[in-house]
């Protein structure tokens, strides 16, 4: 059963700033991907290995640091961190497009713009992904926030790699720079007037604590609150559904016989699944009970993969894709506000870094077994041990106790 923020608590509307950062949000997640496309297509044409480094120089970074930019932004505050990394990187941006315009482009210098990119993303993510936490207002509203949050980052993913094609073909990566650069100046501009009217800002962790001490403190609070499986169901899912859609369906795609076509359609069905189901939750609300939908989500998305792996034509691979996508996007819808209303407000950002963790390590991980896998069989070895993934995830929340699974037990912390 479906129930909204307004039937819970009479609140029917996210405030005005929130609205203003998630705009601001989707023009800087559109940059983003301009710059991401650009990089990977830049590098195409230095050759595999190019792209595999340029890719490899984005990804460690990104997971690495997202650690530290956790506990950067829960010692000074999101909003603070986000004024910071944002204008760090525009200074960088504009050191790296007049390195451009002098030597060009090369194999190296690509894996280096990579490198600094993903820094900087992973310094700023955690911070960028509790910030809806500090604008939605009331906690009651923070499943529907992030929900439309997320619906509308990924179709500024969708905008955004088109574009980057565009753009890359009129004037180069150097255009792609200038993207970028104008995508995180708006943010930078709206961080002034967007600003927390909570009191987060003025309760976070105090700076004469370590970086160290600082982790650690998060890892012990995560361990008291049983936060534990929640972060292991995730990774469970993204190692098993992400590098499925990435990597196994093209492998299936050429061994099966069907065309660049039928295999973008697939990602396609997954994208418009996810997306269809994120907009429902942030405009409907979410499941009463959580926990079904942290069940339900991997479930459906195992079946999803068994179908896929199992499919002759590319129509019923289709479908099974708008399937993944639908149940990733009932259990992701959950799980993220579920873990934001359950961190301490002192550790907002920090737990963040672990969701952001949780989410990209495994997919590196399994990019290459996923690969190998799916070279055997049609690729339908790799996909069942994915749907095998996905049942533990699902698995692990059954075990889960309703009061830790209950939206009322963690609002009720969260007002403490």
């Amino acid at each position: 059963m479906v129930t909204t923020s307004a039937h819970r608590d009479g609140n029917q509307y996210l405030p005005r700033r929130f609205h203003i950062w998630m705009l601001i949000a989707i023009v800087g997640a559109v940059g983003d991907s301009v710059l991401a496309f650009g990089l990977v297509w830049t590098s195409s044409g230095f050759g595999p290995a190019a792209v595999a480094a340029t890719t490899t120089a984005t990804i460690v970074p990104r997971v690495v640091f997202m650690v530290l930019g956790g506990v950067a932004g829960d010692r000074h505050g999101p909003h603070r961190t986000l004024v910071v990394v944002s204008a760090a990187q525009i200074g960088i941006l504009a050191i790296i497009l007049g390195v451009v315009s002098w030597l060009g482009t090369s194999a190296l210098l690509l894996a280096l713009i990579g490198f600094v990119t993903g820094l900087a993303a992973g310094f700023q993510s955690p911070a960028a992904t509790a910030y809806p936490r500090l604008l939605a207002g009331n906690a009651e509203n923070v499943p529907k926030a992030l929900a439309r949050i997320s619906g509308g980052i990924q179709i500024a993913r969708i905008v955004g790699v088109p574009l980057g094609g565009v753009l890359v073909s009129i004037a180069g990566l150097a255009m792609i720079i200038v993207a970028n650069a104008f995508a995180t100046a708006c943010v930078l501009v709206a961080l002034k007037w967007v600003v927390p009217t909570i009191s987060f800002e003025r309760t976070s962790a105090a700076p004469s604590v370590g970086f160290l001490q600082s982790f650690r403190d998060g890892l012990r609070v995560v361990g008291q609150l049983q936060v534990w499986p929640f972060l292991i169901s995730v990774a469970l899912l993204c190692g098993a559904v992400l590098p499925s859609i990435a990597v196994s369906v093209p492998i299936a795609a050429r061994s099966r016989g069907w065309s660049s076509r039928d295999a973008a359609s697939i990602d396609a069905a997954w994208a418009v699944g996810l997306l269809t189901v994120t907009f429902l939750v942030g405009t409907l609300g979410t499941f009463r009970s959580p926990k079904l939908a942290l069940t339900s989500g991997p479930l459906l998305a195992s079946v999803g993969l068994l179908i896929l792996g199992n499919a002759t034509n590319s129509w019923r691979a289709v479908a099974a894709g708008a399937l993944i996508g639908c149940g990733t996007a009932v259990f992701t819808t959950h799980v993220a506000p579920l873990l934001i209303l359950k961190a301490p407000e002192e550790m907002l950002v920090r737990f963040q870094a672990l969701l952001g963790v949780s989410q990209l390590l495994p997919v590196a991980i399994m990019n290459a077994p996923i690969a190998w896998a799916a070279s055997y069989s049609n690729a339908q070895f790799a996909f069942v041990v994915a749907a095998a993934l996905c049942i533990v995830s699902g698995a692990l929340q059954v075990v889960q106790s309703a009061e830790v699974a209950s939206w009322n037990f963690l609002t009720t912390e969260n007002k403490k």
